[in-house]
Formats: C-alpha cells, structure tokens, sequence
C-alpha cells in the first residue's frame, strides 16, 4: 500500500502572534459571576408543571437541512467528459465513438477508441490527492502505472468533490521532480 502526497511547500505566515498585552484580563470571579450549576439549568427548564408547558405555543420546528446526494464519481467524470451512459448497450459513449467500459481489475474502467483500441485504464477514488494527507492506494495499482504509465491514469477528487483525472505521465513527472512523494504505507509480515 502506498500514500501518495504533494510535498509542503513552505510559505511565509502572515497571521499575527498574540501578545500578552494583547489578551484580555478576565478575573475568575468575573468569569464565576456568569456560571449556573447544571442542576439549576436544569431546575429552570423543567420548573413549569408538564401542562403548563403544553399550552404554550409550540416553537416553530426547523428544518433539517436537505443533504446534497451526490452520484457516483464514475457519473461525474464521464457527464464532466462527454461520455453519455447508453442504457441498452450498458456503457458509457461518446459522440466521437469512444467508450467507455467497466471490467474486473484493479482499473475497473477502460476507454476504447470507436475501433476498439484501449487508449486508457481508470482507477477511481473519492479522495484529493491536493489534500495534506494524499491518497491511499494498493501498490499494484502504482505498479501498473508506473510500468505503463500512457495507458493508466486515476481519476480523484479535487477540493469541491469535482472529478480530477490524474494521467499517468503527469504523476510519474510529479513524483520524479519531487513536487510529489510516494511513502510505503503498509508492510506485511509472514512466518516462513
């Protein structure tokens, strides 16, 4: 397993520093002025009788706020590339011809040329490799691109969740030109 980062780079700070003088000077008898225990929180909120409570007008419920559904990462890269999905055919096409297929592998989306040619294996991840953190990803996934990498290329996220492809050339250059590190992840251990 690999972790895939952009290396920091460093960038002067423009935050100010607090002073001292700077802070405000809250005594701590101020500060207990203000406080209730939370047995009298709770002997206030519960202080009227439960009828009492129930004639009072109800306040208004809010509203939960609706969660965005997003589609599948496979949808948005191909409706951001012009791929349209063909129900009856069950693959996703292009005006020029291309398509694009799902297959077994650990690069489960492939595009042909019209005349059936591969011209690119995807690997897709919910993940922004522009993050602090980078992507995780299995090394055969690395192997492959790094073996062959005109044909391999992953498609991540960026910051706003839109679909990012990454070819393969770019990321070897990245990684080669150190704007990039790849770290092992994981080790495995066996008794022989």
């Amino acid at each position: 397993m690999y972790v895939l980062a952009f290396e920091p780079t460093p960038t002067p700070t423009d935050e100010p520093t607090l002073d001292e003088s700077d802070s405000d000077d809250v005594s701590e008898s101020d500060a207990q002025d203000h406080s209730i225990s939370v047995e009298q929180a709770e002997a206030e909120l519960f202080a009227a009788e439960p009828e009492e409570r129930l004639d009072q007008p109800d306040e208004p419920e809010l509203e939960k706020p609706q969660r965005k559904v997003q589609s599948k990462l496979i949808d948005r890269f191909a409706s951001a590339t012009s791929l349209v999905w063909d129900e009856d055919r069950g693959f996703y096409v292009h005006a020029n011809g291309s398509r694009l297929y799902q297959v077994s592998g650990p690069y489960p989306w492939q595009l042909y040329t019209a005349t059936g040619q591969l011209i690119r294996s995807y690997w897709l991840s919910e993940q922004c490799l522009t993050t602090t953190a980078g992507i995780e990803l299995n090394a055969e996934i690395w192997n492959l691109l790094d073996k062959s990498p005109e044909t391999h290329a992953f498609v991540l996220v960026d910051e706003f969740g839109q679909p990012k492809q990454w070819l393969g050339p770019e990321l070897l250059s990245m990684v080669q030109g150190e704007s990039m590190s790849l770290y092992l992840a994981k080790y495995r251990l066996r008794v022989e």
